[in-house]
């Protein structure tokens, strides 16, 4: 009997060991500090062109805005950190939008009404764009959302962001001012 306890003790006593140093390693995983991974377009080089529609049906391309400041941003309604981030960008369009800036925020999702039923709902005034196709999702070498980029007035990328960071609105605005400032 005494050693049957003693076996049950132990188990008992390895169960919470294990339990103890999963939640360790799960806890240290949530907490590691984010890492930048690569992208498949590198920051200097020229953007791959698109022409897309909004949710109007007009087709837009990427060299209508050749001579502004674009940012691009890959979302989608279903991703948290995106409907997190898109208040951000909402308030970086409305501090630019009379500047030589745009913001160009594409979608790869089908149901347009859902997405049109999104924007309403966010009270979004940016330009939104329906990657339907993927093309540039693909193009740009989409693997996680969000994902931004910032092209200067030549059409380089000269800032990507992979991510939600809380902080975007103001790493935004610095970026931008510094591209606005070069002539």
């Amino acid at each position: 009997m005494k050693n049957k306890e003693k076996i049950v003790g132990l188990v008992i006593v390895i169960v919470a060991l294990v339990a103890f140093v999963g939640s360790i390693v799960r806890f240290s995983l949530m907490e590691k500090p984010q890492i930048k991974e690569k992208v498949a377009i590198k920051e200097g080089t020229i953007a791959p062109s698109f022409t897309l529609k909004d949710l109007t049906g007009k087709e837009v391309s990427l060299a209508d805005y050749r001579g502004k400041v674009v940012i691009i941003d890959f979302w989608a309604t279903w991703c948290p950190p995106c409907r997190k981030e898109l208040p951000h960008i909402q308030k970086v369009y409305d501090k630019y939008k009379d500047k030589e800036v745009i913001v160009l925020a594409i979608t790869s999702e089908s149901n347009i009404e859902k997405v049109k039923d999104f924007i309403e709902e966010g009270d979004y005034t940016f330009p939104i764009l329906i990657d339907g196709r993927r093309e540039a999702n693909s193009a740009y070498g989409i693997r996680a959302i969000p994902m931004l980029f910032v092209l200067d007035k030549e059409g380089k990328i000269q800032h990507t962001h992979r991510g939600y960071n809380p902080e975007i609105e103001t790493t935004l605005s610095k970026e931008i001012d510094g591209l606005l400032a070069k002539k």
